[in-house]
């Protein structure tokens, strides 16, 4: 009579076991998941902050008259930009279609017809916001090395261009 009680907590026990241990591997695998999905966003977040900083270290070369500075920055934002737009941009696709930031953006537009740059806030989701940065940043790179230096030597202050800021 014991015999068949210890055997039938054994298996109660091993059915148990099985069961933790089957809901341990699975959160464990959810929360590498997690963690994986926040090293992307955070890789994200470095990478546009260096295009940024590329951005305006751009335009300091620009006031030193360095061409040679000033093509070294640009390779260096067109190897960020390329990254952004084959690697993150199939990531973040997926989120285009939601709300906008609580947080807003300072947009400055430049109103080719009055010659004047205009600022506004502006909701972005992070999708329109990496579509902007990458047009912004092809512009960038399409102005040639000595439009940058011919701006200022006309006195043109470089770092106050609308795709900079």
């Amino acid at each position: 009579m014991y015999s068949k009680l210890y055997f039938v907590m054994f298996l109660l026990g091993c059915t148990f076991y099985t069961i933790i241990a089957t809901f341990g591997f699975m959160n464990l695998n959810h929360v590498n998941s997690t963690i994986k999905y926040i090293e992307e966003l955070e890789d994200i977040n470095f990478n546009l902050h260096k295009f940024l900083r590329y951005s305006r270290e751009l335009a300091i070369r620009a006031m030193t008259l360095d061409s040679d500075a000033i093509e070294k920055e640009e390779n260096n934002m067109d190897s960020i930009l390329d990254l952004l737009q084959e690697k993150y941009i199939p990531i973040i696709k997926k989120y285009s279609s939601q709300g906008s930031s609580d947080f807003p953006v300072i947009y400055y537009d430049k109103d080719y017809f009055k010659g004047v740059i205009k600022s506004r806030f502006d909701h972005l989701n992070g999708f329109d916001l990496m579509k902007i940065v990458i047009v912004w940043g092809r512009e960038l790179l399409n102005t040639p090395s000595e439009e940058w230096i011919r701006r200022v030597k006309d006195g043109e202050n470089v770092l106050l261009d609308y795709r900079i800021r």
